[in-house]
């Protein structure tokens, strides 16, 4: 029985001289592809670390989440992607954060990345933290009116106001002259409300 003709493919040819996975592939998406969105991820070492290339429904590669070499067996069990907020999630839904701190779906406690860099998942970059020390380490909120976060415009006053949530609870900061004042005072504020798990303002004077 011949061979399919897909580059690397060494099924047996199903119909036009194809396997069934790309003979499907061109009826669907009219154009054969070396991979499939069947094919699981590969795995590229690179001297210590390994690369995990994450592909699209198209199966194209869009990006590459760097675990440690002795993961890789254990991550070769499942099929990983990238999610719409960029973390590798795998099919059955699980952080690979989580994954590999061994995380079992907790309302409590979640995988993080140390540095912020959601495809780092070498395990000296994975820590465990609380829900409320997530969200503390959230991503920037761009205010349209400031630039900053935790400062806004106040009419009234016509001054900048510092405010920050803490607790489920919005807590007034100072009124300002300037943003950048407002967005400092802001920084020592989340300094001493969540210590290593702040999200501080860069400070751009030429605004």
């Amino acid at each position: 029985m011949n061979i399919c003709n897909a580059p690397r493919c060494v099924k047996h040819q199903y119909r036009l001289g194809l396997c069934s996975k790309h003979y499907w592939q061109l009826a669907r998406d009219k154009i054969v592809r070396e991979r499939t969105k069947t094919d699981p991820n590969e795995f590229v070492v690179k001297d210590n670390i390994c690369l995990m290339y994450l592909y699209n429904r198209r199966s194209e590669k869009i990006a590459e989440a760097i675990i440690d070499t002795f993961s890789i067996e254990k991550c070769r069990l499942f099929k990983w992607h990238l999610t719409n907020n960029g973390y590798v999630v795998n099919n059955k839904g699980l952080p690979l954060a989580n994954f590999l701190l061994d995380l079992k779906r907790n309302k409590r406690v979640v995988g993080d990345h140390e540095n912020s860099i959601k495809l780092d998942n070498q395990m000296h970059n994975l820590q465990v933290i609380t829900q409320q020390q997530n969200s503390w380490k959230s991503t920037k909120k761009i205010r349209a009116c400031s630039g900053y976060k935790g400062v806004v415009w106040d009419k009234k006053a016509c001054k900048w106001r510092a405010q920050i949530a803490k607790d489920g609870k919005l807590k007034f900061i100072g009124y300002f002259l300037t943003k950048i004042e407002a967005a400092l005072a802001y920084n020592e504020k989340a300094k001493e409300f969540f210590g290593k798990f702040a999200v501080i303002n860069e400070i751009r004077r030429g605004r």
